[in-house]
């Protein structure tokens, strides 16, 4: 499946299906100093995901369940720069975190 951002901007989008250009999800984060949460909604706009930027320790909220980011996307190594991810059926992507001038890979593994 092909999927993109209907916006330049992926935190104020919706992601839609390239193929039947169908919306997916939708990305909002209002802008607000200090924290901002970002909410992800899917075709029936039920709330399925949150991301809240905090001081010391981001945290996701998915499905009603609340982690810590680092607990949910842990690194491969105390300095590594490298996130792993673990689907359901304990497949894992990766990827190194970058600047936001350049562009991130992942790698499936």
């Amino acid at each position: 499946m092909n999927v993109s951002f209907a916006r330049n901007d992926p935190l104020n989008s919706d992601v839609v299906d390239g193929a039947t250009g169908r919306v997916l999800f939708e990305v909002s984060t209002p802008w607000k100093l200090g924290t901002s949460t970002t909410t992800i909604r899917d075709a029936r706009r039920d709330v399925i995901a949150q991301y809240e930027r905090r001081w010391g320790h981001d945290r996701v909220t998915y499905h009603g369940e609340t982690r810590r980011v680092a607990d949910w996307l842990p690194k491969k190594g105390f300095l590594s720069r490298c996130v792993v991810a673990l689907s359901q059926s304990s497949s894992a992507s990766s990827w190194s975190e970058r600047p936001r001038w350049s562009s991130a890979r992942t790698v499936q593994y």
